[in-house]
């Protein structure tokens, strides 16, 4: 999820299709390669990927609502899939949530392997 690093890097313009392709490819069972991540924020030299990622997700909300978001996505998607998607209230909200959902798993996750600590513990019982 090559994503998962340029919207949140690119702060000069928005990544509209990339907010897409992040929910499209959650869809489909990708999870962000924090490897790929790590290697990514290196050849870009981000600086503070993590505090990029926090002001993402703070203005993601803002960019999926916006005009120019609806705009730019109807250059690659036909009338009917934009009354199925970008013009119904539900799947805005659940865009916005589930590419939140990558950014803030994202950074839960590299915070986790910086601190070399599991993500999670499951216990069978």
């Amino acid at each position: 999820m090559k994503q998962a690093i340029a919207f949140p890097s690119v702060t000069s313009h928005y990544r509209h299709r990339d907010i897409w392709d992040l929910a499209w490819l959650t869809q489909q069972g990708a999870k962000p390669n924090l490897d790929l991540i790590r290697l990514k924020i290196e050849d870009y030299s981000v600086n503070n990927y993590s505090d990029l990622l926090d002001q993402a997700i703070v203005k993601l909300p803002d960019v999926i609502d916006s005009p120019e978001f609806l705009s730019q996505m109807s250059r690659f998607l036909d009338d009917d899939r934009l009354n199925d998607t970008l013009r119904n209230e539900r799947f805005m909200q659940y865009l916005k949530g589930t590419v939140n959902g990558v950014f803030t798993e994202t950074k839960k996750r590299l915070a986790s392997e910086d601190n070399n600590e599991d993500e999670h513990f499951e216990f069978r019982m």
